[in-house]
């Protein structure tokens, strides 16, 4: 089943979904900090895409897009809709944004590592004690064949 036409643009009405749904996934919130950005408006450099399913927002992506690069900030889908092809819909998305797509994922981040490399990202390299507790992060790269 095609999942494209259920990926939009944020509106300011999705935030508060966005929020719960990274309440939900994540230890530490930074959404905020990114929608602030306007990220609904698709001419700025940080937008978020987000899944709609029966008109509510029950995943999202918000990445960095410039020139022919990507660079994903957070990706969430809110945990009893995991393994429905949501997040990996969400990436098919970005995809069309550029030629380039980095991500970065903490290194005990199991899930996230397995779910990027599903979806064709190759490890790039590991940043030692990037994160506040000195976790090594992960990055990883998709680049268009």
């Amino acid at each position: 089943m095609k999942r494209f036409n259920k990926v939009s643009l944020s509106t300011p009405e999705d935030y508060f979904m966005i929020n719960l749904i990274e309440q939900e996934n994540f230890n530490h919130i930074f959404t905020t900090k990114y929608l602030d950005f306007n990220p609904h408006n698709d001419s700025g450099i940080t937008k978020c895409l987000v899944y709609r399913e029966s008109g509510l927002c029950v995943g999202y992506v918000i990445f960095n897009h410039w020139d022919d690069q990507v660079e994903i900030l957070m990706i969430g889908v809110k945990k009893e809709m995991w393994n429905h092809g949501i997040g990996s819909t969400l990436l098919r998305e970005v995809k069309r944004y550029g030629l380039i797509i980095t991500i970065e994922v903490r290194a005990s981040n199991t899930n996230a590592i397995k779910f990027y490399e599903v979806n064709d990202f190759v490890f790039s390299h590991r940043k030692e004690k990037y994160y506040d507790n000195n976790e090594d992060g992960l990055y990883y790269i998709w680049k268009k064949n």
